[in-house]
C-alpha cells in the first residue's frame, strides 16, 4: 500500500521534474541553477511560471541585444556617410587653406629678409621666394574661387576677392616671425635660411601627397608625370588657370593635384638654393 512506510511496502511515488532557478553571485552575476522537484512541489511553489518567465526574460534580453547591435551598425553607417563623404570632397579645400597659410608665412619672412639682410645672396634668394610664392598665392586663390563658384557660393567668392591676399598665420608662424624680427646680421641670415629649409621641406611633403590625392593620377593626362616632375629642378611657374575642371574633377581634387604637381619643381629649387646658402653661411 502506498504511503504506509512499512517495510516492503511501496513508497510514495512523486515523479521528479527538473526546474531552473535564478540566483545571484556575490559579484552580481545571474546564475542558472537546476533543481530537482516533484511535480507537486513544482506546482505548489509556482516554479512552472517562474521557469516560463525566466525563458521569456532571456529571450527578450537576446532580442534587445540584437536590436541594439543593429541600431549601432545603422548609426555608424549613417555617420560614415555624412562625414566621410564631405571629407573626401573637401580634401582639396583643406590643402589650399594650409598651402596658402604656408605661402603667406614664407612671403612675410622673405620680405623681412629683403629688408634686414646684408648678404647679397640671401637678399636675392628672399626676392625669388617672395615673387614665386606671391604668384602661387594668386593661383591658389583662383582655384579656391573656382571651387566656390562651382558650388554656387557667389557670396563667399566675392568676400574672398575683397579680402585680397590677407591670410591669418598660425601661432607657430607668428612666433617664428617675431623671433626673426629681433635678429640681425649673420644671426638673422642663418635663422632665416634654416626656416626656409624647414618650411620648404614640409611644403614639398604636403604637395607631393596632394599629387596622389584619392589616387586620381589627375595630372598625368594634362601635365607631366610624377617622375618627370621629380627630376626637374628648374623653376616652373603655376599655369595661368585657364584649365577648366568639371564638378567630378573637383570632387577628385584634380585641380589641386595639378597645381601641386606644377609647383613642386619651384619648391625643390627653393630648397636646393636654401641648402646651398646654408652651407656657405656655416663656413663663416
Amino acid at each position: 500500500m502506498r504511503g504506509t512506510g512499512s517495510p516492503g511496502s511501496e513508497r510514495p511515488f512523486f515523479p521528479k521534474v527538473r526546474a531552473r532557478a535564478l540566483t545571484v553571485t556575490p559579484t552580481g552575476e545571474p546564475v542558472n541553477l537546476t533543481i530537482c522537484f516533484s511535480k507537486k512541489v513544482h506546482k505548489a511553489f509556482g516554479l512552472q511560471s517562474a521557469d516560463k518567465s525566466l525563458a521569456e526574460y532571456y529571450g527578450k534580453r537576446r532580442s534587445r541585444k540584437m536590436n541594439s547591435l543593429s541600431s549601432r551598425l545603422i548609426l555608424v553607417c549613417t555617420i560614415a556617410t555624412v562625414f566621410l563623404m564631405p571629407l573626401y570632397a573637401h580634401h582639396g579645400n583643406q590643402f589650399l587653406s594650409k598651402a596658402m597659410e604656408m605661402n603667406a608665412a614664407e612671403v612675410q619672412l622673405g620680405e623681412m629678409a629683403m629688408n634686414k639682410s646684408q648678404n647679397p645672396r640671401v637678399k636675392d634668394f628672399a626676392d625669388m621666394v617672395v615673387k614665386d610664392h606671391k604668384q602661387a598665392m594668386e593661383k591658389m586663390k583662383e582655384l579656391r574661387d573656382a571651387r566656390a563658384t562651382s558650388r554656387g557660393k557667389t557670396d563667399s567668392t566675392a568676400d574672398s576677392r575683397r579680402s585680397g591676399t590677407a591670410v591669418t598665420l598660425t601661432p607657430e608662424h607668428q612666433r617664428v616671425a617675431s623671433r626673426l624680427s629681433s635678429l640681425s646680421g649673420n644671426d638673422f641670415d642663418r635663422e632665416f635660411i634654416n626656416e626656409m629649409i624647414r618650411e620648404h621641406s614640409a611644403e614639398i611633403r604636403d604637395f607631393e601627397a596632394q599629387t596622389h590625392a584619392h589616387s586620381t593620377g589627375a595630372a598625368t593626362s594634362r601635365n607631366q608625370s610624377d617622375n618627370t616632375a621629380g627630376q626637374q629642378t628648374a623653376r616652373q611657374k603655376p599655369s595661368s588657370g585657364d584649365q577648366k575642371y568639371s564638378q567630378a574633377d573637383l570632387n577628385k581634387d584634380m585641380d589641386t593635384a595639378d597645381f601641386a604637381r606644377e609647383m613642386l619643381p619651384t619648391l625643390r629649387h627653393h630648397l636646393e638654393e636654401a641648402e646651398s646658402i646654408q652651407k656657405e653661411l656655416q663656413k663663416r
